[in-house]
This record gives C-alpha cells, sequence and structure tokens, in this order.
C-alpha cells in the first residue's frame, strides 16, 4: 500500500468520530474505493452512524469480494437492531451471516473473540 492510500485509510477509519450526517457521503465513497482496507474503513465507521445510513453504507458491502469486508458489514448490520433487511438484500444478507457463524466457528477457540462476537441477533426482515 502507498502513502496516499494509508492516508486515506486513516481518514476514513477517523470519520467514525464525527457524528455529523455530512460525513455519510464520504463514507460511501470510501465503500465503493478499490482498495479493501479503505472499504474495510469505511464499513467500521458506518457502525457509528445512525440505522439509516448504516444500512445505506454497509448492505452493499454484504457482496464485497474481500471476505473481511462482508464479515464486518453482517456484523454491523445484525447488531443494529432493529433493522430491516430489504427484500433485494436478503438473500445475501442470510448469506453473508451464515459465512459469519461459520467463519466465528472456525476460530472459536481464539481468545480474541468475545461472547459479543459470537452471540449475534438477527435483524427483523420485512
Amino acid at each position: 500500500m502507498n502513502a496516499g492510500k494509508a492516508a486515506w485509510e486513516s481518514c476514513t477509519s477517523l470519520l467514525a468520530d464525527y457524528p455529523v450526517q455530512a460525513v455519510v457521503p464520504a463514507l460511501e465513497g470510501a465503500g465503493q474505493d478499490p482498495d479493501p482496507l479503505v472499504r474495510l474503513a469505511s464499513a467500521r465507521a458506518a457502525a457509528s452512524r445512525s440505522v439509516d445510513a448504516r444500512s445505506r453504507l454497509t448492505l452493499p458491502m454484504l457482496s464485497d469480494p474481500i471476505k473481511a469486508v462482508r464479515m464486518q458489514a453482517v456484523q454491523i448490520l445484525a447488531e443494529s437492531s432493529p433493522v430491516s433487511i430489504p427484500p433485494r438484500y436478503a438473500e445475501t444478507f442470510d448469506n453473508a451471516l451464515v459465512e459469519y457463524r461459520e467463519t466465528l466457528r472456525l476460530h472459536a477457540d481464539r481468545p480474541s473473540l468475545t461472547r459479543r462476537s459470537v452471540a449475534i441477533p438477527t435483524p427483523r426482515k420485512p
């Protein structure tokens, strides 16, 4: 990663500290960045947004080619109760949630996993 991309990733992660809606468009752009670390930073920053913004930012990430981005997105959506998953994302969400749970099960003996990570509620669907 070059210095410019590292700086953009750092800036994106810092947007989580700004609770104003004005940063949402920047996070949307970062969520579509070619660099997976920038997309991951955008997903993490989305956790501090309103439920609507969180959904808008993370739902498209459920089909990201990078597993870490998908896992971050599905965790944020699953913890955002109550979130309604739009019908067009329902299957993608279900697949990502299955993948997330399989990943947790695979790494269940790691001390870095918390009880919160393992016991994820499933959001309500419309």
